[in-house]
């Protein structure tokens, strides 16, 4: 789209100008300009919007010298303009066989690539990655470790602190090397422009300014190694924890959204937790790269999405990724903050076979809290309207299955009151109806019931035979309250 032809002459003028077009109308029309995790003030942040406004001239007005003067007219023999700071900054070229140092490279592309730029803290020297790659390999299964690559970006300019992480993902994660589960990459010095006397936004220090321009830059390269690698790319920062689950979940929201994407919010924090396609890759890091004095990356993937067409953030929750980190990468900066929506778990039974199925229901769900969550294995529940008599709440199985236990569990400890107050758990062995779309939502009949709902839950023996298609959850009364489905869990039958 705009960003697409990020690499060559004509075809950046038109990109900038594209840019420049979008930024000017956005600053015309948007009655207010909203950063949730900013606290700069609506008419801050467009000052520095017009300034961004400004270099986009200045670049545009450059290149239309260059392309006048035939610079861009053959790429193998053109007199390269890229002169001083950051002249061609949506042009990446890197040698991925250079800057890996460690791991190999899969012949299969992976389905997920996630990215972890990491620094030691100049406090007292500590490492987070540990904890953080320990996390994440706890959570994927040895079958899905196939199908996940990591790579891991020692982003230090001294080559001791860089040498330092290569010998402990070596030592410690010997196996996960030698399969290519995880790579260590590291950036040539020549890849980054000065970082001295940069733009001075938002009133910040030079310091401050230095260390947040070298981490747009950090991001830019480990965008452009990773281009290619895997089907989606994760962006996460060294020091976070994950959930239980948090690929099949990863997986399930992907498959839920019903409308174009440029990315997907598994963290409300920051630059945690944010999925991209592989293909928009190599313009998120020309995009990034060519700003990396302006704003942060906290901002500037923000309207990377806008100028995508993406409006709103796409975010689940509860959120998959949880910040641990206290000490900043930046010197003295003390980085506490949680993410209120993550949960390390939500559920209760871990042992229940829960088969493949659909879910869907009569009742409005609240923000993204949506019904498949509720029968998901990942942490998350759903969250609704009020119910009224007739209501339903339904898990409808990909094919029938011979079923031993059901448990439903409405409420939670932070919302006790959003239970089920009247209501009963029935069972249908046949279904009718059309596959609608890909969700393959089909309708039963001829329902029973199994047991009603005693504060809020069912614990009910189902008989085996005959195979049940659908499960449900039918309101037999109204209530004041929201419902929240903490949990359904379903055992098979054994044999």
């Amino acid at each position: 789209m705009i960003l697409t032809g990020i690499a060559s002459g004509k075809s950046a003028l038109a990109a900038l100008l594209a840019v420049m077009f979008f930024l000017n109308t956005w600053l015309l029309f948007s009655g207010t300009l909203r950063l949730n995790e900013s606290n700069l003030e609506c008419e801050d942040q467009k000052k520095t919007l017009l300034g961004t406004v400004k270099t986009l001239q200045d670049h545009v007005e450059r290149l239309k010298l260059e392309t006048q003067n035939g610079v861009h007219g053959d790429r193998e023999t053109a007199r390269s303009p890229c002169n001083g700071r950051a002249e061609c900054p949506w042009d990446i070229q890197i040698n991925k066989t250079k800057s890996r140092v460690l791991g190999i490279q899969r012949k299969t592309q992976a389905f997920l690539v996630i990215g972890i730029p990491t620094i030691q803290r100049t406090g007292n020297g500590r490492h987070y990655l540990s904890t953080t790659l320990d996390s994440l390999l706890a959570q994927i299964s040895e079958t899905d470790r196939k199908e996940v690559v990591i790579v891991v970006f020692a982003a230090d300019f001294d080559s001791k602190l860089r040498q330092s992480v290569v010998r402990l993902i070596e030592n410690s994660y010997t196996l996960h090397v030698r399969s290519g589960l995880i790579q260590v990459i590291q950036a040539p010095r020549s890849f980054y422009p000065p970082l001295d006397d940069l733009k001075r936004n938002f009133e910040d220090s030079q310091d401050r300014v230095k260390w947040r321009a070298k981490q747009c830059l950090d991001y830019a390269f480990l965008h452009s190694y990773c281009k290619g690698l895997g089907r989606y790319y994760l962006q996460l920062e060294d020091d976070v924890i994950s959930s239980r689950n948090f690929l099949p979940a990863i997986k399930e929201f992907i498959v839920m959204q019903e409308k174009p994407w440029v990315t997907l919010d598994f963290s409300h924090l920051g630059f945690i937790g944010k999925l991209y396609h592989d293909r928009d890759l190599e313009r998120l890091a020309a995009f990034i790269k060519f700003f990396y004095e302006e704003q942060p990356v906290d901002f500037l993937y923000r309207y990377f999405n806008a100028i995508l067409a993406q409006k709103k953030p796409i975010a689940r929750t509860p959120s998959l990724f949880q910040h641990i980190g206290t000490e900043s990468t930046l010197n003295g900066k003390v980085q506490s903050r949680k993410d209120v929506h993550f949960s390390l778990s939500t559920r209760e039974y871990f042992d229940s076979d829960n088969p493949p199925a659909a879910v869907s229901t009569t009742l409005e769900a609240f923000a993204t809290y949506v019904a498949q969550l509720a029968y998901s294995t990942a942490p998350g529940f759903f969250w609704g309207r009020p119910p009224i008599e007739g209501d339903t709440f339904t898990v409808v199985f990909l094919k029938p299955e011979k079923i031993r236990r059901v448990v439903i569990a409405t409420g939670d400890n932070a919302h006790p009151s959003d239970r089920l107050e009247r209501g009963r758990l029935e069972v249908s062995q046949s279904a009718y109806g059309q596959e609608q779309s890909k969700k393959s939502e089909w309708a039963c009949n001829h329902y029973r019931t199994v047991k009603e709902f005693q504060n809020g839950r069912v614990d009910a023996q189902i008989d085996a035979t005959p195979p049940v298609k659908c499960v449900r959850i039918y309101a037999t009364g109204r209530q004041g309250t929201w419902l929240l489905v903490k949990e359904i869990a379903v055992w098979s039958a054994l044999g």
